[in-house]
């Protein structure tokens, strides 16, 4: 079931944010005209579709809140570029969650309208009005356990440029997404449970509007996991707060070079050829849990081509427990895949779970490297800038 609200203020305003076991949604109609906001409600109750509420923060506040409460309209205004943006419409979809069932998911649909002006000539300007629209969702459970949707979970929630949560908080925060664990006493089954939170693309706008950062997006994140806990019985005596500044963020995006190692990791050289002007690679956090690194070749499509991670820390390394029981191909040392589209290798590093993950596209072979190939020289340099035994076979990282 749908809620919508309609506003016309000129404040800036965010939305907020997979997919669920069917549960019956909550429905929920906002909006800031009283009358209209009655008749649909009524009307929604007439047809049986549920109950219609507000949950608004004050005593005589209006302002709606999605997702459990969790966000408001100036969550996050650089989700739809500020100010300019006026007339927007929410809509969201939320499912109910119960104490012991962690399973649900809440998506938010923004559509901001505004005007921008469009010139022929310098005496001829028309105004034309536009509409934007953003897509967050939100979503509350186990990791996947089919591996093609690990990866892409994976992909999509941690990413190569993302950061740890301050205040050793069990998560990780990136531009467009993020992945908080939740406490053990939230677990379905035995199974460690996630809120996973991914942002869509600005659609409709030609240029490149940001989320605000990481760490506004970390902080979103942090607000729905704690109403999480809180609808599934689960929260801890002490909130989960965030008091100290970010450290160890991802690196500016640099130029490709055919000449220079890729995210500093030795071996690891792509021939970019005419492509280098629009292609560049990034070099994330390096600690002894994480490590990360890009790699982006042309103008189309975007995003990254390769992908390539460390994951050590142990709220993460639980969501690929599953994986320990498929013996690596490609004699590599561990646990899991290794594929030319995706790779996981779940070993042990020092006496603690390690994995190393890969996506790739094959447009990442047009710049001169296999993507097992350059795998197999990520993994072999992190492992041994960690202290570990070697991980991928010497054939793999020679070749």
């Amino acid at each position: 079931m749908a809620e919508t609200a309609d506003g016309d203020g000129r404040a800036d305003m965010t939305g907020t944010a997979e997919a669920a076991r069917p549960r019956p949604p909550s429905a929920r109609w906002f909006t800031r005209r009283g009358p209209l906001a009655a008749a649909i409600c009524a009307a929604l109750l007439a047809a049986g579709l549920g109950t219609a509420k507000a949950t608004s923060t004050g005593p005589f506040a209006a302002e709606p809140r999605y997702c459990w409460g969790a966000w408001g309209h100036d969550t996050n205004p650089s989700l739809f570029g500020g100010s300019e943006n006026q007339d927007r419409t929410w809509t969201v979809t939320e499912d109910e969650l119960t104490a012991g069932q962690p399973h649900g998911s809440c998506t938010v649909v923004v559509e901001a309208g505004y005007d921008d002006e469009v010139s022929r000539n310098r005496e001829n300007v028309n105004t034309v009005r536009k509409t934007v629209t953003r897509t967050l969702t939100v979503a509350v459970g186990p990791a996947p356990a089919d591996p093609d949707d690990l990866v892409e979970w994976i992909a999509g929630t941690v990413g190569s440029d993302s950061a740890a949560l301050p205040d050793g908080l069990p998560g990780l925060a990136h531009d467009t997404g993020g992945l908080l664990a939740l406490p053990e006493e939230c677990a379905a089954d035995g199974r460690p449970v996630y809120a996973a939170l991914t942002i869509g693309p600005l659609e409709g706008h030609a240029g490149t509007i940001r989320s605000g950062g990481l760490e506004r997006v970390g902080r979103m994140l942090l607000e729905v996991g704690r109403q999480m806990m809180t609808e599934l019985g689960c929260a801890p005596a002490e909130p989960w707060v965030i008091t100290s500044p970010w450290s160890q963020l991802p690196e500016e995006e640099e130029p490709a070079s055919d000449t220079a190692d890729v995210c500093r990791i030795p071996g690891l050289r792509f021939v970019f050829g005419s492509a280098a002007s629009h292609s560049g690679h990034r070099v994330g956090p390096v600690t002894q849990e994480f490590q990360s690194c890009s790699v982006r070749t042309g103008r189309e499509p975007a995003g990254p081509a390769l992908e390539l991670m460390m994951l050590g820390q142990p709220w993460l390394t639980a969501a690929f427990a599953e994986t320990a029981d498929a013996p690596s191909s490609r004699d590599w040392r561990g646990s899991g895949w290794v594929e030319e589209s995706s790779a996981v290798v779940l070993t042990e590093c020092g006496g603690r779970p390690v994995v190393l993950f890969m996506r790739g596209e094959p447009r990442a072979a047009v710049v001169g490297r296999d993507t097992i190939g350059s795998f197999a020289i990520f993994s072999q340099a992190v492992t041994h800038r960690v202290g570990c035994d070697p991980v991928a076979p010497t054939a793999e990282v020679e070749s």
